[in-house]
């Protein structure tokens, strides 16, 4: 997996046999990568917010070249992985439509691998944080213009495409 060095530097606590759950999660990614290139994998959820329990799910937003379908459920780990499988494509939609998961995983995911992908993935969604004055509000976001998509897709120009 490209871009998966400094994940073993990443604190998402434990899990439940007391080992560190980046540990658990990287060698979930490892296997899911035999099936399908991982691009990105971002840690949500109360271990990104270090909120965890040592039974707390490693929830993952993990983006790939295709989509995962049964690659991911007879992966070794589901369970313990929530895993929130994304195409590029997927993501870009998920980012267009200011889906709360996507919110929350640029807010404040902790990447634990990126060929790059995440990262522009990051711009289009600070250009449509920006445009859609998407804020923190209590516990959930708040945004404070609704744009048709059509029209936020004018505004934002072209998008990036999936692959490098």
């Amino acid at each position: 997996m490209a871009g998966a060095g400094e994940a073993s530097s990443v604190d998402i606590g434990e899990i439940w046999d007391g080992s560190k759950a980046v540990d658990f999660a990287m060698k979930f990614l490892g296997e899911l990568s035999k099936h399908a290139r991982i691009r990105s994998a971002v840690v949500i959820g109360s271990r990104a917010r270090g909120a965890w329990k040592k039974w707390s799910d490693i929830d993952l937003v993990i983006v790939s070249d295709c989509k995962l379908g049964e690659a991911l459920w007879s992966t070794k780990g589901f369970g313990v992985v929530d895993a929130r499988p994304y195409t590029w494509e997927e993501l870009v939609e998920g980012i267009m439509r200011a889906e709360v998961e996507i919110i929350e995983a640029f807010e404040y995911g902790k990447v634990l691998v990126d060929d790059g992908t995440w990262s522009r993935a990051r711009a289009l969604y600070e250009k449509v944080r920006n445009a859609l004055g998407i804020e923190r509000y209590g516990e959930g976001w708040r945004i404070r213009r609704k744009i048709p998509k059509s029209e936020l897709e004018k505004m934002l120009g072209e998008i990036p495409p999936g692959s490098k």
